[in-house]
């Protein structure tokens, strides 16, 4: 059996969806598993022991997806899975398969008319399930499951009974070798999910006060030296800056962290996963979009619509949520 997982990006995004992978490897483990996904994320899918091989898109043209995929029809795929719900997957999907799987109500809702399999696993883009929960239903639905009464010629509709897995990052978990250290990650690509750097440096100088032998690293790349640089000048306390990490690095230096806080951005779900099962603390904070669909997976989000009256919208700028998350309440959420 030969099957293709299309999920082209994000980081956090991927991340998510690798305890799909490992599902569909334990229900078919003598299945060849494919990824296709950007160039860029291919790295922190090389440690997956249970795909056949990795298919990178070198860049995000639409021409690339096509020439990829009239290469990829004659790969006779059983199963496409698409989980970006986008119009562009899906068609892809269609394009090098006839048996293409996908959510009935994915984040682009025109989506679904090319799949010949539609799994409800509710509306993706609601709060009301981890998308992690949702990729693993998409992926492994129960073979028992109730068919929709569709009109005929209709694709058909499958609605599982939902599925968990104990260990869902095997084989990203590692052996957490915990020591005193702490992990920031401040920084986003989206603006609105930043906190304030005075926000920063005042839970350093707290937690450096707790314990004044705890190491604090500041996680990011060269693009967010800015917004770290501000935090080093408000706070009081000696720091370590690591900008130079690449994403098959980021499991290792994480297994080390005995807490790791951050917005909501792909090295906090790296993160998530490299910790989960371990004594270790992630702590996601999480204004415009939601912790409870897409929190660090296994751990505590701080979500501001869960501690105020606000509805996470996933605005990418113009939004100040984030600044009704205080100090305290992070603190408080330490253990």
């Amino acid at each position: 059996m030969k099957i293709l997982i299309i999920k082209l990006s994000a980081l956090g995004d991927i991340v998510h969806a690798i305890p799909a992978l490992n599902a569909l490897h334990e229900k078919h483990p003598e299945a060849k598993i494919d990824w296709l996904c950007y160039k860029s994320f291919a790295p922190i899918l090389r440690s997956q022991s249970k795909l056949n091989q990795i298919i990178e898109v070198p860049d995000r043209k639409l021409t690339s997806l096509y020439s990829l995929a009239k290469d990829l029809c004659h790969e006779n795929y059983d199963l496409v899975i698409d989980m970006q719900g986008l119009i562009k997957t899906a068609a892809l999907a269609r394009l090098i398969s006839q048996n293409t799987r996908g959510f009935k109500e994915p984040r682009e809702q025109l989506a679904s008319i090319f799949y010949k399999e539609k799994i409800d696993a509710g509306n993706t883009m609601n709060n009301d399930m981890h998308i992690v929960e949702r990729n693993l239903t998409l992926a492994c639905h129960p073979e028992e499951h109730q068919r929709r009464q569709d009109p005929p010629g209709t694709n058909e509709i499958l609605t599982p009974k939902g599925l968990r897995m104990t260990q869902p990052f095997v084989p990203l978990q590692q052996e957490a070798k915990l020591e005193n250290k702490v992990c920031l990650i401040p920084s986003s690509t989206w603006s609105s999910k930043l906190w304030a750097p005075k926000r920063w440096a005042a839970l350093i100088d707290q937690i450096k006060d707790k314990d004044p032998k705890t190491q604090i690293y500041l996680l990011g790349t060269l693009k967010d030296l800015m917004v770290i640089e501000k935090i080093i000048c408000l706070s009081k306390a000696p720091l370590h800056i690591v900008v130079n990490k690449e994403l098959i690095e980021l499991p290792g230096f994480f297994s080390e962290m005995k807490l790791v806080i951050g917005v909501d951005t792909g090295p906090l779900h790296i993160a998530a996963a490299a910790l989960y099962g371990s004594e270790a603390q992630v702590i996601g904070l999480y204004g415009p979009s939601s912790g409870a669909r897409t929190g660090p997976y296994g751990f505590k989000a701080i979500s501001v619509d869960e501690i105020s009256d606000y509805v996470a919208r996933n605005k990418r700028d113009n939004d100040d949520s984030m600044s009704l998350i205080e100090v305290s309440t992070v603190i408080a959420s330490i253990a």
